[in-house]
């Protein structure tokens, strides 16, 4: 089991992307790695479930390609 600890040696920056029809615990689970790494941004992905960058890759990629060029 992972725990807050495990995620503290993250330096890098990291993105989270949850669909905004993802199942509970996925989301749950987004939710909480993101309060576990610092460096981290939360984005909810519209119209996508856990397939997300298939099912609305217009956003999905809209989401990404602004995080890489911030950082």
């Amino acid at each position: 089991m992972l725990n807050c600890q495990d995620f503290e040696k993250l330096k890098v920056p990291v993105l989270l992307i949850k669909g905004e029809r993802s199942p509970k615990n996925l989301r749950l689970t987004s939710d909480q790695l993101h309060k576990c790494i610092q460096n981290s941004k939360l984005k909810d992905l519209p119209n996508a479930s856990h397939g997300l960058q298939h099912q609305n890759p217009e956003d999905f990629n809209t989401i990404v390609l602004d995080f890489i060029e911030k950082h």
